[in-house]
């Protein structure tokens, strides 16, 4: 299975690992992996089978256009889990504060959500809903992206 860009950043936020940390584990520099992570740098198969490697031995799983932590469940009965925001928002490329304003609700509500405290009903249901109709479906410790097209490479343009 190829690993996209997108599921790498995912792996990543999932794990709760910082960029330094990362890059310094497969010797790379933090700007190269964050450059990649955002789509605006390829890398070799080789780095991201060694990035991928990394995460699945961390506990990520990579999934069709997705990404879990394996033999994860949510730990309670909230409509959406810590693990469940980060793997989401980093499918969707979307630092927290664009996702706080996308939904309509604070930044701080998605920093204590993604640190572990339950938000209140109605803001799960604005970040569901939100997710739900970008097309990422949540997972038990996890999301995968159901809009496929995000996974193609865009067509080069000629530079005429």
């Amino acid at each position: 299975m190829e690993i996209h860009y997108r599921q790498i950043l995912a792996a990543r936020l999932l794990l709760q690992r910082s960029k330094i940390d990362i890059a310094n584990a497969v010797r790379m520099f933090p700007s190269v992996l964050g450059m990649f992570e955002i789509g605006r740098r390829k890398l070799s198969p080789g780095r991201i089978e060694i990035l991928s490697e990394l995460y699945e031995t961390a506990g990520a799983q990579f999934i069709d256009n997705g990404v879990q932590l394996r033999d994860k469940i949510s730990r309670d009965e909230s409509l959406i889990s810590p693990e469940q925001c980060r793997a989401a928002r980093g499918l969707l490329v979307l630092p927290m504060e664009q996702l706080a304003m996308y939904c309509g609700v604070s930044l701080d509500v998605i920093i204590n959500l993604e640190k572990g405290r339950a938000p209140f009903r109605s803001t799960a249901e604005k970040l569901l809903t939100y997710f739900e109709a970008e097309g990422i479906r949540l997972l038990p410790g996890g999301a995968r992206d159901l809009a496929a097209t995000r996974y193609v490479a865009p067509a080069r343009r000629s530079l005429k």
